[in-house]
């Protein structure tokens, strides 16, 4: 890196993608929080929700969307999905969780604001964004003529933006508490 002067982000433009320069809020690696939070939340769903009945990696995208935006809630939405197509038992069709989840990573992100992180917002964006990956599900089911319960997506539903409502608000202040520590 001769040579190579870093280049600080503007004060004026919230920062949502990495940076080279270490006085700015910007991170270029995952935080340990959020790996620490990705790693429990699914050694919690394999073990207490073997059925899948929430959607814990839907609620860690909205929670990495809340807190840094679309762009990047899309790439957290589009690599979580990558990992639900890919990972035993996977999807029957590589790619459309991965698409499912980047729009609803971009979805919540839309809905971004500075400051602390409120539950009642947090659990409609989380509805929003379980509908849209559960219907583009119940979709998938209808076009292969599946039988759909709704009341179970519906459940699910209201269960992923519950569970979304207590644990976002708790990942977005320990991110941000990780993030003021590390840089001042």
């Amino acid at each position: 890196m001769d040579g190579v002067v870093p280049r600080p982000c503007p004060a004026s433009v919230p920062c949502s993608s990495p940076c080279s320069s270490s006085s700015s809020s910007c991170s270029s690696i995952i935080p340990p929080t959020l790996l620490f939070f990705v790693v429990f939340f699914f050694f919690l769903q394999n073990c207490f929700f073997p059925s899948r009945v929430l959607d814990l990696v839907l609620v860690l995208v909205i929670a990495w969307a809340l807190l840094r935006g679309p762009w990047v809630g899309a790439a957290a939405g589009l690599g979580a999905g990558w990992l639900l197509d890919l990972v035993p038992p996977g999807s029957e069709h590589l790619g459309v969780q991965a698409l499912t989840y980047a729009a609803a990573g971009a979805l919540a992100g839309r809905f971004r604001v500075e400051g602390p992180v409120a539950a009642p917002r947090v659990a409609l964006v989380a509805l929003g964004c379980a509908t849209v990956v559960e219907g583009l599900g119940v979709l998938g089911a209808l076009a292969s003529r599946a039988p759909v319960d709704v009341a179970e997506v519906a459940v699910r539903c209201l269960l992923t933006a519950s569970v979304a409502a207590l644990v976002v608000p708790l990942v977005v202040s320990a991110e941000r508490s990780v993030v003021r520590r590390r840089f001042g």
